[in-house]
């Protein structure tokens, strides 16, 4: 058996904040030593935010993760560091050792993220589903222009 060896990484904690709603922890972003950007959100959105904003939250991931494959893990990270400041926020960055990203990426998640989807998951079941089929009818009926659009007017990056 042979070991892999240990590169460096860095990775980030994504919350958010929406009025009248506290602020939860939403994604775990991680620049591996090859500079690709491995993103992984929460699923719970309306757990967390009202119906519209969930909606938002869910074309964010898919933007992070182009944003990555455009421009690198590190671009991003220091594109959210600089810009991202009101109901979007990212955290301190940290360096860790790793020699396998994806596995390091799911156990940060774990740590940071999955315990609060988890508990608030269990509390909010039945509102979950009855927001689901506004949440899903919405993000359909956006194009990935206006996605994108929308993303970026939600953090301030206009």
């Amino acid at each position: 058996m042979s070991i892999l060896p240990r590169q460096k990484a860095d990775w980030a904690l994504l919350t958010a904040q929406f009025p009248g709603w506290p602020r939860q922890p939403i994604g775990i972003l991680l620049a591996d030593a090859t500079d690709t950007l491995l993103v992984r959100f929460r699923r719970d959105w309306s757990a967390i935010a009202p119906a519209d904003d969930a909606a938002i939250l869910i074309g964010l991931e898919a933007d992070l993760i182009a944003r990555g494959q455009e421009f690198g893990g590190s671009a991003v990270l220091n594109w959210l560091e600089t810009s991202a400041s009101h109901a979007i926020q990212i955290g301190v960055r940290d360096e860790i050792e790793t020699a396998n990203a994806k596995h390091s990426l799911a156990e940060l998640f774990r740590e940071h993220v999955g315990h609060a989807s988890k508990s608030k998951h269990a509390k909010n079941q039945s509102h979950r589903r009855a927001q689901l089929g506004l949440i899903s009818s919405r993000v359909l009926s956006h194009d990935s222009a206006e996605a994108n659009n929308i993303c970026s007017a939600h953090l301030d990056l206009n």
